[in-house]
């Protein structure tokens, strides 16, 4: 959200967060944090998905899992991967359905964390 409402294309995100507040400051003439906007922003959106019963729920199809399981061993043997991703990678491999789930609570343990959902 941060990069992507400013149209920084995502390949480019990596240089551009650092730039974006000069750029944005620039424009509007004035202080904005706009990584903060965001996050509240965020924070008020995932509210609004818990009062209106609306959250969200793991990955149902076949095709998304199976995205899911290449992109973390394309993460590992293009990019070299770390303990982490390999870790994820032979869970995925040995215990596919169990492993997806876990990775989901994982990735909404990280959701509450950073937004204090």
């Amino acid at each position: 959200m941060f990069s992507e409402n400013t149209g920084i294309c995502r390949f480019h995100r990596g240089w551009t967060e650092n730039l974006l507040p000069r750029l944005l400051e620039i424009r509007f003439k004035r202080k904005i944090d706009y990584f903060q906007h965001c996050k509240t922003l965020m924070q008020k959106i995932l509210d609004y998905d818990k009062k209106s019963m609306s959250t969200p729920v793991i990955w149902e199809s076949k095709r998304t899992k199976d995205i899911l399981r290449k992109y973390i061993e394309e993460c590992v043997n293009v990019f070299g991967g770390n303990d982490e991703s390999e870790e994820w990678n032979q869970k995925m491999k040995l215990f596919p359905d169990k492993a997806i789930e876990e990775y989901w609570n994982e990735l909404l343990k990280g959701i509450n964390e950073i937004l204090k959902w």
